[in-house]
């Protein structure tokens, strides 16, 4: 673990992550959204959501300690 793991919810990959897993959930959940994105690009929405993700890992937010 990092040693300020105390303060991910703070990062903003966390928050991205959130994000997908928030939508993720919805489109599984609610009929009503299941048929918005065909299957490959709800593949594309996650691959770049997960990208996402990456990126927000790698920026320098304040009160990081790297």
């Amino acid at each position: 673990m990092v040693s300020d793991w105390k303060q991910a919810w703070k990062w903003l990959s966390i928050h991205v992550a959130v994000i997908i897993a928030l939508v993720n959930a919805g489109v599984a959940l609610l009929p009503q959204f299941q048929g918005m994105l065909t299957p490959s690009q709800y593949a594309y929405a996650n691959a770049a959501l997960g990208v996402a993700v990456v990126l927000a890992r790698l920026i320098n937010q304040p009160g990081s300690h790297s």
